[in-house]
């Protein structure tokens, strides 16, 4: 606030936006009908309040990266609204590289770095090395050079290969050879967050590997909650509330949603140059706005321990912006020793505002 007006969206069927008249839950709940209906607000806002001619960021925060890179590109193709600068809070970008566990092996091998982050924060190796930084680099050497060439051989890999492999699962997850083995060498987040600490009743979280809970049902094969859910939405949820109620005075019956009251999401994409595609990756919509704008500058922040969008995932998703080297010098990647919502974390929340209010003020011009 000290830096810019601050304008929060709710995307119909979360917070407080409702359909109302002839729409319909629909009209808003897909990848493609999302960014529309994001970006058309945008401008009649512009309009409304007479800001075009203001300097204008968008900041996106999980699935928001999804809708913050498609965003960027249909106001610019679509609105004529050229962007200073677009942040993506631990980003959802990709579909296929974003999620593990799907046969997938981009998904597969971008989580494991995380699955190491949190089983050495919870002391869960054999061998725990002293700093987390190096081990990180050990691990990501080991998915790319190692883990990822077996998978993609499949049952084409010789039998002293997959041993390597699953010798280095366990090395650096903290879960048995034998689990990783009936796994197939591929497991995602919620079977992970449960095993690595199932002998002692304890359900790591997803959305910040550093919060755990107690398990609910020891013999389950995935984690029935996210302990950090638990610990941080209520305050969250409560906080929001009392502001808007009290402090700003708003009357209204509806139920303040945290996670949306969506239906069936649509998630078809209209993929730039290709058409609509099954599964959605806005990481190409983004290339195509950094090229058709090579003044807009893009901020990444991500956390060392979101297993909701890991970092390995996040970064996976920016070597791969199809731009040229000059425009690609544009994106800048903050890294925070935190979760999905790493301002919960009191340093990182520090330097999530430094980072942020750094990024508005050298692009506001």
């Amino acid at each position: 606030l000290d830096r810019a007006d601050l304008v929060m969206i709710d995307p119909v069927g979360t917070g407080l936006s409702r359909p109302i008249g002839k729409g319909e839950g629909k009209d808003f709940w897909g990848v493609d009908q999302d960014i529309k209906s994001v970006s058309d607000f945008i401008v009649r806002y512009l309009n409304q309040y007479g800001r075009w001619a203001a300097p204008k960021f968008i900041l996106g925060e999980s699935y928001g990266g999804m809708r913050t890179a498609g965003v960027s590109r249909e106001l610019l193709t679509k609105h004529n609204v050229a962007l200073n600068g677009v942040v993506l809070v631990s980003p959802y970008l990709d579909f296929g590289s974003g999620n593990a566990g799907l046969s997938l092996s981009d998904g597969d091998v971008n989580f494991l770095p995380t699955y190491a982050a949190t089983a050495w924060f919870h002391r869960a190796l054999a061998n725990r090395p002293a700093e987390l930084q190096p081990f990180l680099r050990e691990v990501e050497a080991f998915a790319q050079d190692v883990y990822a060439p077996v998978l993609f051989k499949g049952a084409r890999a010789t039998a002293a290969e997959r041993q390597t492999v699953l010798s280095g699962l366990a090395r650096y997850t903290g879960l048995s050879t034998d689990y990783w083995d009936k796994a197939n060498l591929r497991i995602d987040e919620a079977h992970f967050l449960q095993e690595l600490m199932r002998s002692k009743g304890i359900v790591v979280g997803r959305v910040d590997t550093r919060y755990t809970g107690g398990s609910l049902n020891a013999l389950s094969e995935t984690m029935p909650y996210d302990p950090y859910g638990s610990a941080i939405a209520p305050a969250i949820v409560a906080t929001f509330n009392d502001y808007y109620r009290q402090e700003l005075k708003v009357e209204s019956d509806r139920p303040y949603l945290l996670s949306g009251g969506v239906g069936e999401w649509d998630d078809r994409h209209a993929q730039p140059g290709v058409g609509k595609v099954p599964f959605a990756n806005t990481v190409v919509d983004l290339a195509q706005a950094m090229t058709l704008n090579p003044r807009m500058k893009v901020l990444v922040q991500t956390g060392y321990f979101d297993l909701a969008c890991p970092y390995r995932t996040v970064e996976y998703a920016i070597e791969h912006l199809a731009v040229a080297p000059a425009v690609r010098s544009n994106v800048t990647i903050a890294y925070y020793d935190a979760g999905h919502m790493m301002y919960v974390h009191p340093p990182s929340m520090q330097k999530f505002k430094s980072d942020v209010a750094a990024f508005v003020d050298a692009n506001a011009r």
